[in-house]
Order: structure tokens, then sequence, then C-alpha cells
């Protein structure tokens, strides 16, 4: 099976250089990566197509989007889905690494599960702050108490988001509100592997800011999926007091 990565990038060019090396040097071979540039004022689109004609590779396929407006990442992702030509689509963000072996290490996996990720490492200013394990196998119900995967350590099955009306919306927390959607719609279960293959990079400043919007979100994420207030508080409460608790 072929895998297709899609990355949003938004005014990351100084971290973009590694997070490509560590999808193009993947020991599972990526022949596809599709980069969508949110309207980035820095200097991103010129990083992206210098770094891409270093590419010696002729089987390796590249697209290049280019946004009009700043559309968000949710947007800019279902952009990447349409184009991929591959069976199995990979999400990265523009800040984040995977370990050399991640693709690798879920493809043993994903003809069971549709819907993968793996363990992960918390990076805060680039210092190492906390290592994330959520593995296991998680169901719908599951998801309603916790988000299991962090959206650039997944490996979706590209038809269950190409043939159904489901995408990333252009809210916060996007990426949780379509896990929910795509295992209640397909009755199914997501793995999450025992291995801390992805680093997630964060800086101090947006890991402590906005804590009420955070809730907000997470509350409209609930009253979307559930249609029900009480339902909504009752599960925003919950992710609450486990957020807290894993501190």
């Amino acid at each position: 099976m072929r895998v297709s990565v899609v990355i949003p990038v938004y005014n990351a060019g100084s971290f973009l250089p590694r997070t490509l090396d560590s999808i193009i040097h993947q020991s599972y071979p990526i022949d596809e990566l599709i980069i969508v540039n949110d309207y980035s004022t820095d200097n991103t689109c010129q990083i992206i197509k210098d770094y891409i004609s270093l590419i010696d590779n002729p089987n390796f396929k590249f697209e290049l989007i280019n946004n009009e407006t700043n559309l968000g990442p949710g947007i800019s992702r279902n952009k990447g889905i349409e184009l991929a030509k591959n069976s199995i689509i990979a999400f990265c963000d523009a800040d984040d690494i995977w370990d050399r072996n991640k693709i690798f290490n879920q493809m043993k996996f994903i003809p069971k599960y549709p819907l993968i990720g793996t363990n992960y490492t918390v990076f805060v200013d680039n210092l190492e702050f906390k290592k994330v394990n959520l593995s296991g196998e998680f169901s719908y119900s599951d998801f309603l108490r916790n988000n299991y995967l962090a959206t650039s350590s997944v490996m979706i099955n590209t038809n269950m988001v190409l043939k159904s009306d489901l995408k990333f919306q252009n809210i916060v927390h996007e990426d949780y509100l379509l896990w929910l959607q795509l295992l209640k719609k397909y009755n199914i279960k997501a793995y999450v592997l025992d291995q801390y293959l992805m680093i997630y990079n964060r800086n101090a400043l947006s890991f402590s800011s906005g804590l009420f919007k955070k809730i907000r979100a997470t509350y409209n994420v609930y009253y979307i999926i559930t249609e029900s207030v009480i339902s909504s508080v009752l599960f925003t409460l919950n992710k609450i007091f486990r957020s807290l608790s894993r501190y």
C-alpha cells in the first residue's frame, strides 16, 4: 500500500526542514507529499520549493497548494485529502517530527484498523516536556471521554474520508470532531501503537494560553456530535477532569 502525506502550513518556515526530513527519510517509502500553504506571510513557500528541488527521486510526487486566504488547518487538510492519489493518508503538522520507522510500524496494523495513531512525546520550546501514552484499541464511546489521536500521528484509509460527507470543519479541535464522526458513522475502532513515534512541538505561550477558549471549543465538539446541551456539558467536565489528573 502507498502512502500520501498531507501537511497544512502557516508561517512555519523555520520548522519545516526538520519536519520534511523526518517524512522524506521514512524507512517505509513515501511517494506523495501534498503541502497546503495556508496564506503564509513568511518565507515558507520558498523554503518548500528549495527543499523539494533537492529530492532526487523520479517516482516522488509533490504538490504545493497555495491558499489565496488563510483558511485554517482543517480546510487545508481537506484540500490535500481531495488531491491524494494513494490508498492511505498520513497527516503531519508543519512543526512536528516523525520517528524514522513511524509509517513502517503503523502499516502492520492498517489492514485491521482504518484509523490509527501512535504514542508521542511533547516538546515545549525544544525541551522534552512529557511522554503521552494513549496506546490501545478505542471505540466511539471511548473517544467521547478522551481524544486518543494526535493528528500528526494519524494514518487513515483514504476511501473512508473520500466516500463520506465527513471532512475537517473550520472549528477549534476539528480533528477530534472528525475522529468522533468517523468512528460513529462506520462503527469502527481506532488503534494507537504503544510506541513513541512522533514529537509534538509546542511553544510555552500557546501551551498555557486560551484555557477558556479550549473549554468552549471542546463543548462545541460534543454539542455537534451529541446535539444535547446536557451531554455536552457532562462530557466537557469529564474531559477537563481527565486532563487535570494527567498533570
